[in-house]
């Protein structure tokens, strides 16, 4: 009886985070993506003609602000969370497309050296629109890395309960077994 209460207790607990905590993550998420964005937008536009030395990287910038904005936006229309074959194929264009443009993005910042200041010199990168660059692409790499380890660990976590619980259930099939055997040997 008190096994019941609680396994019912855990699964209450489990349905009010999932109905409570998991929207509220999934606003403060779109909120800091749809903001990381506009950023992205903004610097882009505002230093468009401000980095001669790789003049992709402001229009790197914009295009992945509105890409990232399109994606976010796509991904929140109801037709897309009933799997539909149109919205899968969308999904895989838009992702296909982010990650060569991010790949792009990388070569343009990670190539271009951030060491001429004055602005009549060919090399020229203006310094807040590389840096913003520059910080936004290696937050991403932070933030997939960090993904990729809280996947990791999740995973460990649920592979030692799913080891924990199908031992017990061994146990507990053997037990049995072995009363009946001390039973008619007696």
């Amino acid at each position: 009886m008190g096994d019941e209460n609680n396994s019912s207790l855990k699964i209450r607990i489990q349905k009010r985070i999932s109905e409570n905590c998991v929207p509220v993550l999934k606003g403060f998420f779109n909120t800091l993506v749809i903001g990381l964005s506009t950023a992205e937008i903004v610097v882009g536009a505002v230093y468009l003609e401000d980095c001669p030395v790789q003049r992709y990287i402001p229009l790197y910038l914009i295009v992945m602000g509105v890409a990232v904005m399109i994606t976010r936006l796509f991904t929140s229309f109801k037709c897309c969370e009933q799997k539909s074959r149109l919205c899968q194929v969308w999904k895989g264009v838009l992702f296909s497309f982010l990650l060569m443009w991010f790949i792009s993005g990388n070569v343009w910042i990670y190539k271009t050296k951030l060491q001429v200041l004055d602005k009549e010199k060919p090399d020229y990168c203006n310094k807040s629109l590389y840096l913003f660059a520059f910080w936004m692409t290696t937050l991403l790499y932070t933030f997939l890395g960090l993904m990729l380890v809280t996947a990791c660990c999740t995973l460990g976590c649920i592979y030692a309960l799913y080891d924990e619980k199908s031992t017990q259930v061994h146990k507990a099939q053997e037990q049995p077994q072995s009363v009946e055997l001390a039973g008619s040997q007696v």
